[in-house]
């Protein structure tokens, strides 16, 4: 009778079981490394897709502060000139109100961004502005009521600055 030769004399049982260990040691390895790395690039995306949407949060806050200043704009210089022409002053003084309202609204969201002081020190030339409207009889006090206006362009301007660098950083 013929033995059977061992097809590897180099494998012995005692290698055979190295081996295996050291193959499976490679793949636990492999599968605890390929896990760590899914999750950390899971809360990593999670955290960069979270300031992301709180970014376009803060640009709506700031475009819709944009626009309803233009809004508190436009509605005081046409009740100005509804006081130089005498003509529908109490519609003028209405829409100017709705417009500063809105505008208030704006500026209230727009807080987080630029924070409450300088927030606050606006809405004060709003309260100005509000109150020079309600008291636009005249040309004088028309006129105040847009010398009012014009400061508050100025300081709109300011603070659109200043909220777009602290949005997107910078010095």
């Amino acid at each position: 009778m013929v033995s059977a030769a061992p097809i590897a004399t180099w494998l012995t049982p005692d290698r055979a079981k190295r081996y295996l260990k050291f193959a499976v040691g490679g793949l636990v390895t492999a599968a605890l490394g390929g896990f760590l790395a899914a999750l950390f690039t899971y809360m990593f995306t999670a955290k960069l897709n979270q300031e992301a949407m709180v970014q376009q949060q803060y640009l709506a806050a700031v475009q819709d502060f944009i626009a309803t200043g233009a809004r508190v704009d436009a509605s005081v210089t046409s009740l100005s000139d509804s006081i130089l022409d005498a003509d529908g002053i109490k519609e003028g003084r209405k829409e100017a109100r709705q417009a500063i309202a809105a505008h208030v609204a704006a500026t209230q969201s727009l807080s987080q961004v630029v924070g409450s002081g300088n927030a606050n020190a606006y809405m004060e030339g709003l309260a100005t502005l509000r109150t020079l409207v309600d008291d636009a009889r005249d040309v004088q006090t028309a006129l105040r009521a847009s010398r009012a206006r014009s400061d508050l362009m100025d300081n709109r301007t300011v603070i659109v600055g200043e909220a777009r660098r602290r949005i997107y950083g910078g010095s």
